[in-house]
């Protein structure tokens, strides 16, 4: 089955869930939401109040996902972003995307178009740009693994990494893709 949140959850204790859909609801914190790796996460649209997710298993970010009061989406799965999807941040630092050893983030589409991610976010496994599409990176971005920038996609990194971090993984860029490397060091 599915769970499907149209209006608020708020998880008091971890939680698993097969199958869990953010469909323009709320779901809240403090408590973990886990999908296990057989199980599927769609994201077509919500808000994240303190809320910790942890995928283990296939994960689809379309429309615009709020993290709001130090939430953080944890992939230890597969996360793939649609085209004009954003994972967008409140102004809180301890928002976080992560994306996890093992684990792939995806972003690759056919369409001169974006998707656009706010959030601080890492990568400990392995982040794949495709296609003819751009990936906009407005936050903070720690790279520990592999980058892969292919066909003639954009990656932008508009920060630099998060305070007191380096990168120490690999950036692949193929002929004809771009790394745009726009703000903060590397």
């Amino acid at each position: 089955g599915q769970v499907a949140v149209n209006g608020t959850l708020a998880l008091s204790h971890a939680t698993s869930f097969p199958n869990l859909l953010l469909d323009g609801g709320i779901l809240e914190g403090p408590a973990t939401a886990t999908v296990p790796s057989t199980g599927t996460l769609t994201l077509t649209g919500g808000t994240l109040t303190g809320a910790h997710i942890v995928n283990q298993g296939a994960a689809t970010q379309t429309g615009t996902t709020y993290f709001n009061t130090g939430s953080t989406l944890e992939n230890a799965g597969s996360l793939a972003l649609a085209d004009n999807s954003y994972l967008s941040a409140d102004s809180n630092a301890s928002d976080l995307l992560q994306n996890g050893l093992g684990a792939t983030l995806t972003y690759s589409s056919t369409n001169s178009t974006y998707a656009i991610i706010y959030v601080p976010w890492s990568n400990a496994g392995t982040v794949d740009v495709a296609g003819n599409s751009t990936l906009d990176s407005y936050g903070t971005f720690d790279n520990t693994n592999s980058v892969n920038v292919a066909d003639t996609s954009t990656l932008y990194l508009a920060q630099g990494n998060s305070a007191s971090h380096s990168d120490t993984g690999s950036y692949n860029v193929v002929a004809g893709a771009l790394l745009n490397i726009a703000g903060g060091t590397r």
